[in-house]
């Protein structure tokens, strides 16, 4: 089975860099507690165009048990927006961080997630 890469956009304006990292850490142990129901990782966006996130799901099913329809009708209700939401499968990865990067990334998100927050 492959993964697979769900990438959800709001029309909206940009948000502030401290609206979209209280966006963030708000929702954080929403996804924190699917890794046990095959979310691998989640990465938000907050771009010119919109905002939203990339999440990388264990394969297409899991990421379609989360994203139902009535998932759907929440978030438009949250937000103000309908949003766009595209599947793609992967089948292959190119990945350039090296062991020291990851760690790094790691030891951020927990004094983030948990020591700062």
């Amino acid at each position: 089975m492959t993964n697979c890469l769900v990438i959800v956009q709001f029309p909206l304006p940009k948000r502030s860099e401290d609206q979209a990292i209280s966006s963030g850490t708000s929702t954080a142990p929403i996804y924190r507690d699917l890794a046990g129901k095959g979310l691998i990782s989640k990465h938000y966006l907050n771009g010119d165009t919109g905002t939203g996130g990339v999440y990388l799901w264990e394969n297409r099913a899991a990421a379609e048990a989360w994203f139902t329809k009535e998932r759907q009708e929440m978030l438009a209700d949250k937000f103000g927006a309908k949003p766009e939401i595209m599947f793609f499968d992967i089948r292959g990865l190119l990945s350039f961080l090296d062991l020291n990067t990851v760690f790094f990334l790691v030891m951020f998100l927990f004094l983030d997630l948990f020591l700062l927050a």
